[in-house]
This record gives structure tokens, C-alpha cells and sequence, in this order.
């Protein structure tokens, strides 16, 4: 029998958070740019939906982290999520230049970026095995 390695196993838990956490995302955004809202608060509005549920069940499902999370452990989250999130942000201009504004079209290169970048940055900087 084959078994998984644990980096894959984790990226399997990682990328069942993030099918919710995108859903819950995307749901707000089309929720809004259908009330009318911009693409930006549109995106902005989704993510920040997603934040907290993003921490919980990474810290604890995906990356198996015990006990009370520390303030440098959810500092070093938020500067995970920023740096993805500024990536997103430059995909989503990008989409918006080539004339995708108001589009869901605009958004979903913009959340492929989001994911690879947080998922690089969390396995190795926010989560990464023997920091405590």
C-alpha cells in the first residue's frame, strides 16, 4: 500500500480550506458586484470574509498546530495573506486592463495566484515544522 507523504497530504487539507475559503470568497464578490459595488471592494470584501476561517482551519487542520495561536504566528499569518493579497490585487489589474472589469472572469486568475503564493509562503515561513 502507498502511502502519502505528508507534504501531500497537507496540500490535499490545504486545498479542501481553500475550496471553502474560495466559495465563501467568491459568493461575496458576485453577491456584491451584483449589488452594484466596484471590482475592488467587491474583492476586498470577499477576502476579508475568508480571513479568520482561512487561520482556523490551516493552523489547526492543515498544518496541525496545537494550543493557543501566538501573536508572531498570526503576525507572520497577516504578512502571508498581504503578500498574496498584493498579488492578487496586480492579477486583478491586469484582468481589468484587458477589458474583464465587473467580471467574475477578472477575479478567478486573481484567486490562483492568491492560493499558490499563500500556500508557498505558509509552508515555509507561517506554519513551517519546528517553529513553535
Amino acid at each position: 500500500m502507498i502511502r502519502p507523504t505528508l507534504p501531500l497530504l497537507r496540500l490535499g487539507k490545504f486545498a479542501l480550506v481553500g475550496l471553502v475559503n474560495t466559495a465563501i470568497s467568491l459568493l461575496v464578490i458576485a453577491l456584491l458586484l451584483r449589488a452594484g459595488f466596484g471590482d475592488y471592494p467587491a474583492n476586498i470584501a470577499g477576502y476579508a470574509c475568508g480571513l479568520v476561517n482561512s487561520f482556523a482551519m490551516n493552523r489547526r487542520f492543515t498544518f496541525q498546530r496545537a494550543g493557543t495561536a501566538s501573536v508572531s504566528e498570526a503576525s507572520r499569518f497577516l504578512l502571508a495573506v498581504g503578500i498574496s493579497y498584493a498579488a492578487n490585487l496586480a492579477v486583478l489589474a491586469l484582468a481589468r486592463a484587458l477589458g474583464l472589469s465587473g467580471s467574475l472572469f477578472a477575479h478567478l486568475p486573481a484567486m490562483a495566484i492568491y492560493t499558490v503564493t499563500f500556500y508557498l509562503i505558509s509552508s515555509c515561513y507561517v506554519f513551517r515544522e519546528g517553529r513553535p
